[in-house]
């Protein structure tokens, strides 16, 4: 068996930290055992539920960072972790000049549903296509992100 890794092209960091891709409003479940992880679909589980032995729900954060060597650019992403685990992760790495700080974060039972949802919404001030790096003001990020949580997950 591949690894989610080995299939999608992410490391296990980038798996465990969902940013792998999600289908449009489904549930997607984890599951690590000898070693591999793997992802399945919320209807795989129903016709098979011996598919999977240890699952969670891929539950997590949209958060909302920014830098101050960027400044008027913020980053608009998701975690399955916590947030802070995230915004560590993120200082280490070497070009890295000044850390990221969070500006908000929100709890969702899909991040990277909502996640997607946001940076569709916000398409027109990405700073690069592949980049979670946007250029809004701070007000008008929250608002969107608050928006699909609630709208798009039904979270509160």
């Amino acid at each position: 068996m591949e690894t989610l890794s080995e299939n999608t092209g992410y490391s296990k960091e980038e798996v465990s930290d969902g940013i792998y891709p999600l289908l449009d409003n489904e549930v997607l479940f984890d599951a690590y055992e000898d070693g591999v992880y793997q992802t399945y679909s919320e209807n795989q589980v129903e016709k098979e539920p011996a598919i999977i032995t240890n699952t969670k729900k891929a539950t997590g954060f949209v958060y909302i960072l920014s830098n101050k060597s960027m400044p008027g650019v913020l980053k608009i992403g998701m975690t399955t972790r916590t947030v802070e685990q995230r915004v560590s992760e993120l200082n280490k790495a070497t070009g890295c000049l000044t850390p990221f700080e969070c500006e908000f974060s929100k709890y969702t039972t899909a991040p990277g549903f909502v996640e997607r949802q946001v940076h569709a919404a916000l398409s027109y001030a990405r700073i690069k296509q592949n980049k979670e790096f946007f250029n809004v003001s701070l007000d008008e990020a929250k608002q969107v992100v608050i928006r699909y949580t609630r709208e798009v997950s039904n979270d509160n």
